[in-house]
């Protein structure tokens, strides 16, 4: 089974879990405070929608950690998404890949807005 079809199941959960949609929070988001309560990473208590979700992943023996993995997925480029449903990479290797693709794009950001910076200190400097 590969994280998409972990995510219908995820998402057919939450749907029973709150049928009407009245959750004030999307299911990512709702995980995200849920892995964190569960790693300890978030001092905050969680509301009682999350509490809900938290004990029915609990009986479904779903790590709420893992799921909110699965749900990091979903933002990954189509060309990962069709990967892993193809079975060409795992879980793993993609978000590996996602995460270089990002920090590939965001140096050369990060580059160009301190070469503005070094220009605007030699500009002070020299009185330009």
């Amino acid at each position: 089974m590969h994280v998409f079809e972990k995510i219908e199941k995820l998402e057919m959960l939450f749907s029973s879990t709150f049928p009407q949609k009245k959750c004030s929070l999307s299911m990512g988001e709702m995980l995200c405070h849920i892995a964190g309560k569960h790693n300890k990473t978030m001092e905050k208590s969680l509301t009682e929608e999350e509490q809900i979700f938290y004990d029915v992943l609990v009986r479904n023996r779903i790590s709420p950690s893992t799921a909110y993995n699965w749900i990091k997925c979903l933002k990954y480029p189509e060309d990962l998404q069709l990967a892993i449903k193809r079975g060409k990479l795992s879980e793993r290797q993609a978000q590996i890949e996602h995460y270089n693709r990002l920090n590939v794009e965001n140096k050369a950001i990060y580059e160009e807005i301190m070469q503005d910076i070094i220009h605007l200190v030699e500009g002070i400097n020299y009185g330009v």
